[in-house]
């Protein structure tokens, strides 16, 4: 219309510059110049010099001149549009920032409310029972609790609600406070839309989206272990995390991924690696996400840019250094982020055990100490070794120390996070797993000495883990999830060593065909387990009896695996009931169970649930958790 003289193939290339789906446009600038070049030529899209009048010929030398210039013009307008709508966008810039909460005891997952002056978290102090839903002003103030049992997910566009998970399921509280509302029976991880019209949540390996005022739910799309969702500005696009569900309630070290999928349904985008732990996606823009990873050795802030098709532009980028960050959130008006600082320390500490009565693990003596996170440690037959995972060198790794003490060695350096060590019977070589690059987990066996770890485990689409050894050595039996966190059942795996090699895994039936542990007495000739279908059974490694100590009702507080008591008479096995935890014991011949241990003390336990018997000591880990709360404002979100 305006420009009769274009020439066609210029118009033609221009318009599909301009085509309204991105499918149709130039896919590259590679594409995009290949087709300019050959008009910023003399011959390009023009009629060739040789065929026009002799007395034009000035003419047509100036016009040539022009429309090359304005060609050659076009070609650096379209690159520098292509390379101004696929090039990353700057850094996000952090401004003032404000500590929110300064008490003992953790406060988690922060949800700002849509202005950003306002945060919603959980709370749990020493001594406390049961977790509290809060909302604290960021420039001060005390705390309003909104109710108990309930974690912060999403507030409604006009702030008058939040949505909040609880053991129900999805519940919908007032703002300052008052009666919930049930909104999704059995609901877990859910997000509020945008326009409030419609609410996303997790239900197994599902994200769905149903109404809020009522209706039948949407499905979006399948998942392994879906969690962690989080609409886009637009409402055209949810972000979730698969995988690694547990690092919401414990910060557990595994493996998770950011994906992106439309609102609308449809084939996921995966945004991240699944080789790290990926978690707590927010939205800056419509196409900028930050989020929470320790893919460089530590929790920080990543950016991640993204294609109106919502495919990645370039990689993620750090925003935060040391910043030991746990979960982050953005407020609706992108103004504020609210980000959650994690210490999680656990030791290892030891008790002489009562004859009888229970004591209070205030007397425990502490075995490691520093700035670590132990999770699983094994003592060697003959109790002269401690052999344990630790994070005190930046990753999760295996360590020794002598006992009662001495200089601690490490005794792996994989690219990967290790852990659960167990020291074969004659002390030559230990068991252990480890993440993979694909972020599966593998039962590998190392020399006592050193040298190159030897797989047990193949690679297999799920999770191979806890290694623990038969009596002669020539056993391993471990823990095998397929797809950890999906819904098909785990079981034990077993291989045996013949010659130089480990042979091809087989299901173990000895424990139960649904034993989920598995723990030797100390002469290992016999074995405890815990059966998911029977509950804790007792059996013998001569013969395939197994009897049952204690019904599956009665293990529904139980909070790690059972072990032999040092004496044989009895099974030791971990409780909590009403925010405490205990140590019971449970007479193998029968009787009543006794409280062995009381965690009645100012630190937690740590949740893990190990613990070793030898010489009359009881170790154990505690833990001494703490979490605040941040606030700081943004610059240049938009």
């Amino acid at each position: 219309t305006y420009r009769g003289n274009v020439a066609p193939a210029v118009e033609t290339i221009v318009l599909r510059c301009l085509e309204k789906h991105p499918a149709d446009r130039w896919q590259s600038t590679s594409d995009l110049v290949t087709q300019l070049e050959p008009l910023a030529t003399p011959s390009g899209g023009m009629t060739p010099m040789a065929t026009r009048p002799l007395e034009a010929r000035s003419v047509a030398r100036r016009r040539s001149l022009a429309f090359g210039a304005a060609v050659a013009a076009l070609v650096l307008v379209a690159a520098a549009l292509v390379f101004a709508f696929t090039r990353p966008a700057p850094p996000l810039q952090f401004g003032h920032r404000t500590q929110v909460t300064l008490t003992a005891g953790v406060e988690e997952m922060p949800v700002p409310s849509a202005d950003g002056k306002s945060v919603a978290y959980v709370a749990f102090a020493p001594g406390d029972t049961a977790d509290r839903l809060e909302l604290r002003r960021v420039e001060g103030g005390s705390a309003i609790v909104l109710g108990t049992r309930m974690s912060p997910l999403s507030w409604s566009p006009d702030g008058s609600q939040l949505l909040t998970g609880s053991p129900r399921g999805l519940q919908v509280v007032p703002a300052l406070g008052g009666t919930p509302r049930l909104l999704v029976p059995r609901g877990l991880f859910g997000g509020w839309s945008p326009d409030g019209k419609a609410v996303a949540y997790v239900m197994g390996d599902s994200l769905l989206v149903r109404p809020v005022a009522g209706g039948p739910p949407r499905l979006i799309t399948r998942s392994l272990d879906p969690n962690e969702l989080a609409w886009s500005p637009d409402g055209r696009w949810l972000a979730f995390v698969s995988g690694n569900s547990a690092y919401l309630t414990d910060w557990n070290v595994a493996t998770s991924s950011i994906w992106l999928v439309d609102a609308g349904g449809g084939v996921p985008i995966r945004l991240t690696a699944g080789d790290h732990t990926n978690a707590s996606p927010a939205w800056i823009s419509n196409r900028r996400l930050v989020f929470v990873s320790d893919q460089d050795r530590g929790r920080d802030i990543y950016q991640l840019d993204l294609r109106r098709d919502g495919h990645p532009v370039g990689a993620p980028r750090r925003l935060t250094t040391g910043l030991n960050v746990s979960l982050i959130a953005v407020s609706a008006d992108r103004s504020r982020l609210a980000y959650s600082v994690a210490r999680i320390r656990s030791n290892i500490w030891r008790l002489p055990l009562p004859a009888t009565g229970t004591v209070s693990a205030r007397f425990a003596q502490p075995v490691t100490s520093g700035e670590q996170n132990i999770e699983i440690f094994a003592i060697s037959d003959d109790g002269h070794w401690l052999l344990f995972d630790s994070d005190r060198a930046g990753l999760q790794q295996i360590f020794r120390m002598p006992l009662p003490g001495g200089n601690i060695e490490q005794v792996t350096d994989d690219t990967f996070p290790a852990f659960a060590p167990q020291p074969s019977p004659d002390g030559k070589e230990f068991a252990y797993h480890s993440i993979g690059p694909k972020g599966y987990r593998r039962v590998f066996v190392k020399p006592w000495d050193g040298g190159t770890p030897v797989a047990v485990s193949p690679e297999m689409d799920g999770d191979a883990m806890g290694p623990v050894w038969w009596p002669d050595g020539s056993r391993l039996t471990w823990w095998f999830v397929p797809n950890y966190g999906g819904r098909a059942p785990g079981r034990l795996m077993e291989a045996s060593r013949t010659g130089g090699g480990w042979g091809k895994p087989a299901p173990l039936t000895a424990a139960g065909p649904a034993a989920a542990s598995i723990h030797f007495s100390i002469n290992r000739k016999e074995f405890v387990a815990y059966d998911t279908a029977r509950g804790l059974v007792v059996g013998s490694t001569a013969d395939d009896r197994l009897r049952t100590l204690l019904p599956v009702s009665g293990m529904e507080e139980s909070t790690g695996n059972p072990i032999w008591a040092e004496d044989r008479r009895s099974v030791l096995l971990a409780f909590q009931h009403a925010g405490q935890s205990q140590i019971r014991e449970i007479p193998v011949a029968g009787g009543a169970p006794r409280d062995l241990v009381s965690f009645d003390g100012p630190v937690q336990r740590s949740g893990k649930g190990t613990m070793v018997e030898r010489g009359g000591q009881l170790y154990f880990t505690l833990g001494e958790n703490e979490s605040d709360l941040w606030v700081v404002e943004l610059e240049g979100s938009r």
